[in-house]
């Protein structure tokens, strides 16, 4: 799949094609399906099934450091009062009150620590999930990684997470192992020759969705059409989203 940014860029012919994309609507749609599956799976098991369970260094302090964890369930040696992990058991669609709720109005540090080693933009989804829903609020936010081997959260850790000489993006643990992806896939001739003739006709307005450039960071899964179809789609909506949060002009 081939994306052309003209004038008018394919994001705004297909909003023309398909009408504009009511994101508000599809998400309250599937936060109500998996609501209406927890419903009946808690009922199976026995067991109240929450979006997000929350643990404290110490019942009854004051929580000053709240902390999202995204990947390995981390066992908690903090000793440090104050401190309250999240973890989220569904990160999308998870409407903002649940991020609100779990964040108390006195904290003044959020930490959301991801087991990811690489990620195609400079902040991840949930992250930026993290700082809209707080947006209001007058807190630090901050991001981090958590290694394969990371499975406890100690207090060397929190200090670590808590000092102002530490990067924007705290290593806890080690980092993931190398996937080894291949530097370059070929294309066959008959394609190259029209995407020579393309990248000559529309110059910097042209972009390849599934380009074999992406192979390095992606797999080779970057090079499939499902590949394409899906980052014009995250556009379509992101751009849906922005046309829902601006201004009426």
């Amino acid at each position: 799949m081939v994306m052309m940014l003209e004038e008018r860029s394919v994001v705004d012919y297909l909003l023309e094609v398909t009408g504009s994309v009511d994101i508000s609507s599809t998400e309250q749609t599937l936060w109500r399906a998996y609501n209406n599956a927890a419903t009946r799976l808690s009922h199976f098991t026995s067991r109240s099934l929450q979006p997000l369970s929350s643990h404290y260094s110490q019942q009854g302090s004051e929580v000053h450091t709240v902390i999202f964890i995204l990947g390995h369930h981390l066992v908690s040696e903090v000793t440090i009062a104050g401190v309250q992990l999240v973890y989220p058991k569904i990160i999308a669609p998870l409407p903002t009150s649940y991020i609100l709720d779990n964040v108390p109005p006195h904290a003044s540090r959020v930490f959301v620590l991801e087991q990811l080693q690489e990620w195609p933009t400079k902040w991840t989804t949930f992250y930026m999930e993290v700082v809209r829903a707080l947006q209001q609020r007058h807190c630090m936010i901050r991001r981090g990684v958590l290694g394969y081997d990371k499975t406890r959260l100690t207090d060397s850790d929190l200090t670590r997470l808590l000092s102002p000489e530490s990067d924007d993006r705290v290593q806890l643990g080690s980092p993931l192992p190398s996937l080894n992806l291949p530097t370059s896939m070929s294309i066959p001739k008959h394609e190259s020759s029209y995407l020579e003739v393309l990248k000559r006709l529309f110059d910097v307005r042209f972009e390849h969705s599934n380009s074999p450039d992406l192979v390095p960071t992606h797999g080779r899964l970057a090079m499939n059409p499902e590949f394409a179809l899906g980052r014009v789609r995250g556009q379509v909506e992101e751009r849906a989203r922005l046309q829902m949060a601006s201004p009426s002009r």
